[in-house]
């Protein structure tokens, strides 16, 4: 099977050449969780959900990984507004937003950027200075 995607890079539609045809790699970044799920956070869900279905139709071993983002300013915003703390704020949302998602079919990530917090903490890591300051790696 041959699909092609747009490479926003290159302004046009390409032909899908995977770097591996054996094993098929692709990371979509996911939702901060700092409120319930909306039609943006949907989106970006169902529409990498269909390319991952595709691409396990068309390949032997695809990984897909997703992140949640759960350490962010807006969250720290909201748990700041409501009086909770982050931890709080981020399983209530995550859990909505893994609810909404099942409701579409669409399979549950399960990366969060805490897990990874004190890897980016200093904005450096074993790669070098990240290119916009501190990053959770979403």
């Amino acid at each position: 099977m041959s699909f092609a995607l747009h490479n926003s890079a290159a302004r046009k539609k390409v032909d899908f050449k995977p770097i591996d045809p054996a094993h098929v790699r692709i990371y979509a970044c996911g939702p901060t969780v700092y409120d319930l799920a909306h039609v943006g956070n949907a989106r970006m869900m169902v529409v990498f959900d269909l390319i991952v279905r595709v691409l396990r139709d068309a390949f032997p071993k695809v990984t897909y990984v997703r992140n949640i983002t759960d350490v962010d300013d807006k969250i720290n915003a909201a748990a700041t507004e409501q009086g909770l703390p982050i931890d709080v704020i981020t399983s209530r949302t995550t859990q909505a937003m893994h609810e909404d998602m099942a409701a579409l079919g669409v399979f549950a990530a399960r990366y969060r950027a805490t897990g990874y917090r004190s890897y980016c903490a200093d904005g450096d890591d074993d790669r070098g200075p990240h290119r916009q300051g501190p990053c959770l790696r979403c």
